[in-house]
């Protein structure tokens, strides 16, 4: 994986999402495509903690700062989180910090798929700090492009290892030319890996569609058409024996 840039830092739980995106190096050996470590999109949104473009999609990776250490954290997407039995909002504070992410997620989702000029598949990460020895989402199964965990590499790795919903097993929806895209839109200020480099990370080339019409469409010509055969019965005379 290519670190593409490394932003200001967003949340306390920055060092870790940094690390963990770092801990994987270049090429698809382990996990291929690119990272950009700290990013605001304009607009409504909430800062970015990590971008990560793949060939299976986009994910995108939000910071949820914890007053302090949890043992046992209950993060549901639609209820009130609770970290080792206590609420984890503050009095008069959003009791459920998912709810605002998600919405700034599918704004941010929105304009990456502007950019790659595709509907990619997009999931979301929301990593949690400064430490979480487990995390149960109980109604993750609704969104099961979500996730929620203490960040680490390994647990990086499984999430942007899966199949996001909408793509086919084995696919890469995100190509060489898609990828690029993004990144220009993003950091304009900084040049792409070439395709060459791209293709190491794993992302594949686009096929023209018309190219494949044009396939389709050609007639064969007529000295490699195939000639129908007459196939008759062949009979076979008995065979005499010789006389003695």
């Amino acid at each position: 994986m290519r670190v593409m840039r490394i932003g200001d830092r967003q949340s306390r739980v920055t060092a870790d999402v940094r690390a963990a995106l770092t801990a994987f190096g270049r090429g698809d050996a382990d996990v291929g495509g690119l990272a950009i470590a700290g990013l605001t999109l304009p607009g409504d949104t909430s800062p970015i903690e990590g971008l990560v473009v793949r060939p299976n999609g986009i994910f995108l990776v939000f910071g949820v700062d914890l007053a302090d250490p949890t043992m046992r954290l209950v993060a549901p997407l639609n209820a009130p989180w609770t970290a080792d039995g206590w609420p984890v909002a503050a009095p008069g504070a959003d009791p459920n910090p998912a709810t605002r992410l998600l919405a700034s997620a599918r704004v941010a989702a929105g304009r990456l798929r502007s950019l790659a000029k595709a509907e990619l598949p997009v999931g979301v990460i929301i990593a949690v700090g400064p430490y979480a020895h487990t995390v149960e989402v109980p109604d993750g199964a609704i969104e099961p492009a979500v996730h929620i965990l203490y960040p680490t590499p390994a647990s990086f790795r499984a999430v942007l290892s899966k199949r996001l919903p909408g793509s086919e097993p084995g696919a890469r929806p995100c190509t060489v030319e898609q990828a690029r895209a993004v990144l220009r839109g993003l950091l304009p200020e900084t040049a792409p890996p070439d395709a060459d480099q791209l293709v190491a990370e794993g992302f594949g080339h686009a096929v023209a569609a018309s190219a494949r019409q044009s396939s389709a469409a050609t007639p064969s010509s007529p000295e490699h058409r195939a000639k129908p055969v007459r196939v008759g019965v062949q009979r076979f005379l008995p065979r005499r024996r010789p006389r003695r």
